[in-house]
């Protein structure tokens, strides 16, 4: 996608899978990429609150017998560090993955950073 975003001259923000390795297991997130073609790197933000019994298993700690309940792919998402800004010289954004955006407190949250607008 980078070769890409190079070529057409022009920055892309698109959401995908990511997944980082945590203690000898790779952990799955829910991610936003923002890829601009002045910088070598992607900007990445991984979904914070997280959708009950399709990210994450609620009460999954207290009550590990429900992990035994369900697919094994349900519910292993990892959670993201919360709020977080992109952008570029001109500009700064907030992304929100899927219902974030109707999450009033997590929005509030978004709002106290130094973005000018959110997705």
């Amino acid at each position: 996608m980078e070769k890409e975003v190079q070529r057409w001259g022009v920055p892309l923000l698109f959401g995908s899978t990511d997944a980082a390795r945590k203690n000898e297991r790779w952990i799955p997130y829910n991610a936003a990429f923002w890829i601009r073609p002045d910088i070598p790197h992607p900007q990445s933000y991984w979904k914070h609150v997280l959708l009950a019994f399709g990210e994450t298993i609620p009460l999954e700690a207290t009550f590990p017998v429900i992990r035994n309940w369900l697919p094994a792919e349900v519910g292993n998402f990892g959670r993201g560090i919360g709020a977080t800004v992109l952008g570029t010289e001109r500009f700064h954004f907030n992304p929100l993955i899927c219902y974030e955006s109707t999450q009033g407190e997590y929005v509030r949250k978004n709002a106290k950073t130094n973005a000018d607008f959110m997705v």
